[in-house]
């Protein structure tokens, strides 16, 4: 990526999760789970750490989640469209062994 891309990319990756929420929203409820016994792929969002992971499981499992404002409002994570965009931002810039978001064979 060039650098200009470098300084855009997170802003532009923010927007398109923002617009299609639902579609990450849906991920959290039902693609979100562990990758092994010691790894969730909650975890791998920066910013998720157990304790959010443990609260974000328990409240999806009594209700699924409808929105960010939902899930900020009964978990208490702050923006998580943010952190998703990051982690989607991090797969594109560093192409990690293992990640979420992005087809490896797309590169």
């Amino acid at each position: 990526l060039t650098e200009d891309s470098k300084n855009d990319l997170n802003y532009v990756v923010e927007k398109i999760v923002i617009k299609n929420e639902l579609k990450y929203v849906n991920w959290l409820n039902y693609g979100a789970q562990a990758i092994t016994p010691r790894h969730h792929a909650l975890d791998m969002i920066p910013g998720i750490g157990t304790t959010f992971m443990k609260q974000l499981i328990t409240q999806r499992e009594d209700k699924p989640f409808e929105s960010f404002a939902d899930l900020e409002k009964r978990v208490g994570l702050r923006d998580p469209g943010k952190l998703i965009a990051k982690k989607i931002t991090l797969e594109i810039e560093e192409s990690p062994r293992m990640t979420l978001f992005i087809n490896k064979s797309f590169f």
